[in-house]
């Protein structure tokens, strides 16, 4: 297992790129896809099911479209997150904890990585504003625990 050290950083950074890539690369096929089937949806004797059929083409390619906005701006963030070396909980902070490990950059979630378990938290999220600030050895309290700092990168 990796040690939770600077290298473990630039990794976790590369995987939330990688899986925002992953997503706004899925996203657009759906969009074509969704679009082909729009262009390819004749009009036909069928009616108003034909026309509830495109209306529904039409909702899911709003969707999408959203999707894909919310992807390529979460991509932007985490390209703009710096990654050096930092001593307090802020953007770009990786924070060790007793109760795990927080990657303060963007609403992602948890991800894996070498088998660690990190959860990539926007500062503006919850946990995020408590941890804002937060030194080694600092204690913070979120949902009735305790969150003692162990380490900052």
């Amino acid at each position: 297992m990796l040690a939770i050290d600077f290298h473990f950083k630039e990794l976790l950074h590369q995987l939330c790129l990688s899986i925002t890539e992953d997503k706004i690369s899925r996203l657009r096929k759906l969009l074509e896809s969704s679009q082909q089937d729009l262009n390819t949806a004749t009009k036909s004797t069928a009616g108003d099911k034909h026309e509830t059929a495109r209306a529904m083409i039409h909702i899911e390619l709003e969707n999408q479209t959203k999707q894909l906005i919310a992807a390529r701006k979460t991509s932007s963030l985490l390209s703009q997150v710096k990654i050096n070396p930092m001593k307090i909980a802020q953007l770009g902070a990786l924070i060790q904890t007793n109760k795990g490990l927080f990657y303060m950059a963007v609403g992602m979630g948890k991800v894996i990585l070498n088998h660690k378990d990190t959860y990539v938290i926007s500062p503006a999220s919850p946990i995020g504003q408590k941890l804002l600030g937060a030194i080694v050895n600092d204690c913070i309290h979120f949902n009735d625990q305790e969150y003692k700092i162990k380490k900052i990168l």
